[in-house]
């Protein structure tokens, strides 16, 4: 297991994988380290090796296969958690919830930036020889909850600290930036669009660090709110479950899955909110677990 540990530490900080994560990356490696070795060491030792893509699979460096269909369907999430916030925040400017001054100009940015994010995306699909699918029930049902948020305060930490810590932040960091460094060229494209964005997105995380550490809202409150987010964010993970088990790569999904749900929980933590993150990533997976029964 110190072999496990050596491996996994090195990947941690070449990552720059918060040390908050290391307890759980462990304890997943625990359950198959020669799995988790040999999966470790080929991101790592990618070297010069570039990906390919041949037979209707996209083939990392590492060995690693993902059907084309496959990967254009987890493009077609991505393009639909942009465009769908996109119509979210154009509401939010047209309608804003008090402090119109304040934040309605910050709502037009966030919906330019999600929009050009989405005609990115969309453009490389279709590039790609492929249209546009239909939005994932549960995705809507996720946006029209965050859309219906009747005050900033709820709004900055629901875009801010929630889906940015649990889609943006766990899949960013922990495989994003993994997976991108070793993927064929064009997969590249979409990222650039992604670039620029800085000022706003500083500004809207630095508002809702605000609403937390001065506490308008109660611990409570922010915990509800939290929760409710995040068992609408399992299920449109889980409903794409199968993209993971074709790969052969379901239990690291699962991992990766479970930090997207504790991101939020420890921001909160470290921002001085009173909250247990194991507990109530529990609590989120018992919520999906009945509604699914």
């Amino acid at each position: 297991m110190d072999k496990v540990n050596e491996i996994i530490g090195s990947i941690l900080k070449k990552y720059n994988i918060p040390v908050w994560v290391t307890p759980y990356v462990l304890k997943y490696a625990k359950g198959n380290p020669m799995r988790t070795i040999k999966f470790a060491m080929s991101f790592i030792e990618t070297k010069r090796k570039k990906g390919a893509v041949a037979n209707g699979n996209v083939i990392l460096p590492n060995g690693l296969q993902l059907k084309v269909s496959s990967l254009i369907r987890i493009l077609n999430i991505v393009f639909y958690e942009q465009d769908l916030m996109s119509k979210v925040a154009k509401k939010w400017a047209m309608q804003p919830a008090g402090h119109e001054s304040t934040y309605a100009k910050y709502a037009m940015e966030l919906a330019e930036a999600e929009e050009r994010h989405a005609i990115a995306i969309k453009n490389l699909i279709e590039g790609l020889g492929y249209k546009i699918g239909e939005p994932d029930k549960q995705l809507e049902a996720l946006f029209d909850y965050i859309c219906n948020l009747d005050s900033w305060q709820k709004r900055l930490i629901a875009v801010n600290i929630v889906l940015r810590d649990s889609y943006a932040k766990a899949f960013g960091v922990i495989l994003y930036k993994v997976f991108y460094s070793v993927s064929p060229e064009y997969m590249r494209a979409f990222g650039k669009a992604f670039k620029g964005d800085e000022k706003y997105a500083e500004r809207g995380y630095n508002e809702a660090v605000s609403v937390i550490v001065n506490r308008e809202l109660s611990d409570e409150e922010i915990t509800g709110l939290t929760r409710d987010i995040l068992v609408r964010v399992l299920r449109t993970i889980d409903i794409n479950m199968s993209i993971a088990k074709e790969a052969g790569i379901e239990e690291e999904v699962k991992f990766l899955r479970d930090i997207a749900i504790l991101y939020p929980f420890q921001m909160l933590k470290e921002l001085g909110v009173a909250i247990n993150p194991d507990k109530e990533l529990e609590e989120v997976k018992k919520q999906v677990s009945k509604s699914n029964v």
